[in-house]
């Protein structure tokens, strides 16, 4: 707690203020519940209301004990209402990733995880710039499925970003092995709720990303939701969701393996009433066009795993 609670910016704006800012956390039954209510109480935010903290195999009941599902949030949103937070938030059972709602205008406003991925980069950036401790070589590592927006304000304040594969571990992979590069390793985040920073871990942290985001709304006189307003008229405007589709049964890994020969077949076209344009497939590194005649090729490895691209024409 003590190498993790010194990973974190602070200022005296955010000491004099955390006191009087009111917060709900929701542990959803999980083990995040005493680290994640310790550190928050260590960085001064006495205004703590803590609910769902007792390890439950049921998760108390919840259909499914997952920050990005919003019936979680249920009794959070209850409690919130009741005690005038300004800010919600919720880990997973094994508190890797935290959900994130804000009040805004009477109403309690989720932000997704390429939204929190964005306003953490800005907030670090902000204070390390102000510090003077920004480097050469720092790098912002997130997926191919994560949001732009974040990956803009890195670029746009001097940082390098690099994107790999779905699952952190391939985050914690390209921080571990930065050293030997030249590279510091930034930030870390992916569109479902994990973020990480510092050379503490290698996997996404729910702990430390909390203490981020409380840190972070206490000491800006705006709301989360409004900076992100400003964030999005700087930088553009970027719109994404995610779907979640369930399959069953015990021919799963068939049935998934079938779905993605399916999607390889060069004879798809549309998803109707979309087109489809080009096709990139992660196995083989190979780009193809398939919605116009002929076919053309090139090959983008590089560019997914952050060199430089790397191309060949194949015109038929």
């Amino acid at each position: 707690m003590d190498e993790l609670y010194a990973l974190l910016p602070r200022t005296e704006l955010t000491r004099e203020r955390a006191g009087q800012f009111p917060i709900v956390y929701s542990g959803l039954h999980g083990t995040g519940a005493e680290p994640v209510a310790r550190m928050l109480k260590r960085q001064g935010f006495a205004a703590l209301t803590c609910i769902q903290m007792n390890p439950d195999s049921d998760f108390g009941g919840l259909h499914m004990p997952n920050p990005e599902d919003p019936r979680v949030y249920e009794r959070a949103l209850e409690v919130a209402r009741r005690t005038g937070a300004k800010l919600l938030m919720a880990t997973d059972p094994d508190c890797d990733r935290v959900g994130v709602q804000v009040e805004e205008g009477g109403r309690f406003v989720p932000l997704n995880g390429n939204q929190i991925g964005a306003l953490l980069i800005d907030y670090l950036i902000k204070v390390r710039q102000e510090r003077g401790e920004l480097r050469q070589g720092e790098t912002v590592v997130t997926t191919v499925v994560s949001g732009m927006l974040g990956q803009r304000i890195a670029r746009d304040n001097g940082l390098e970003v690099e994107q790999v594969l779905t699952g952190f571990k391939f985050i914690g992979g390209k921080a571990k092995g930065f050293p030997a590069q030249g590279k510091r390793f930034f930030f870390g985040y992916e569109e479902s709720y994990g973020y990480l920073t510092g050379d503490l871990a290698r996997d996404k942290d729910a702990v430390l990303a909390v203490a981020l985001v409380a840190v972070y709304y206490a000491a800006q006189g705006l709301s989360l939701v409004q900076r992100l307003r400003q964030l999005c008229q700087e930088y553009g405007y970027y719109l994404e969701s995610t779907v979640s589709k369930s399959v069953a049964g015990l021919e799963l890994l068939d049935k998934i393996a079938a779905i993605m020969e399916r999607f390889r077949d060069p004879s798809l076209r549309d998803f109707a009433p979309l087109r489809i344009l080009a096709a990139e497939d992660y196995r083989t590194g190979v780009r193809a066009q398939r919605a116009q005649c002929g076919r053309a090729q090139a090959v983008f490895r590089g560019r997914i795993f952050g060199g430089p691209a790397v191309g060949h024409g194949a015109h038929h």
